[in-house]
C-alpha cells in the first residue's frame, strides 16, 4: 500500500468511506459542486480503493469499462473541502460488476447523492467481456452490502 493514498475507512452500516476532496475549480457559478464532477470523484474513490486494497496484484482485473451510471441529487455540496463516498459492491457477475455509493459527509450523516456504477471487465487484446479472476472476487466480496 502505498502511504499517500488515503486509506478506505469502515463506513457506520457496510461498505467503506473514501475520502474525497472537492476543489474550488469543482463548483459551479453558485459555489455547489457542478453535477458532472460528483461521477468524476466516485471514480477516484473507486480508483483509490482498489490501489489502496489490491495494489499490482490485480493486473488485468483492473482493465475495466463502465456500463452504467446512476445518480440521484438529494442536497447540494456547498463548497470546497473534504468529503467522503460510500462505496459497497450490490452485484458481482462472470465479468461486471455493479457498485452502490453514496456521496457524503465525510462521517456519513448528510447524504448528497446516491446511485449505482457498473463497470465491466475487459479482455486487454480482445476488448470483450472477460471473467473475474479469483483473487479479485475474494475482495470484491468484502465489500458486498445490500442492494441500492
Amino acid at each position: 500500500m502505498q502511504a499517500d493514498l488515503p486509506q478506505p475507512v469502515p463506513a457506520p452500516d457496510f461498505g467503506v468511506l473514501m475520502p474525497v476532496r472537492v476543489h474550488f475549480g469543482d463548483l459551479d457559478p453558485f459555489g455547489m459542486l457542478h453535477n458532472t464532477r460528483y461521477n468524476l470523484l466516485v471514480e477516484r474513490a473507486c480508483n483509490m480503493l482498489w490501489e489502496t486494497t489490491a495494489g499490482e496484484r490485480l493486473g488485468d482485473d483492473e482493465f475495466v469499462i463502465v456500463k452504467k451510471v446512476d445518480i440521484t441529487y438529494e442536497a447540494p455540496v456547498h463548497g470546497a473541502g473534504l468529503y467522503a463516498v460510500q462505496l459497497w459492491v450490490t452485484r458481482l457477475g462472470t465479468s461486471s460488476a455493479t457498485w452502490a455509493y453514496r456521496f457524503c459527509s465525510t462521517d456519513a450523516q448528510t447524504i448528497h447523492a446516491h446511485g449505482t456504477r457498473t463497470h465491466i471487465r475487459l479482455d486487454r487484446n480482445t476488448l470483450r467481456p472477460a471473467p473475474w479472476s479469483d483473487e479479485a472476487r475474494v475482495l470484491a466480496k468484502g465489500f458486498m452490502g445490500p442492494l441500492s
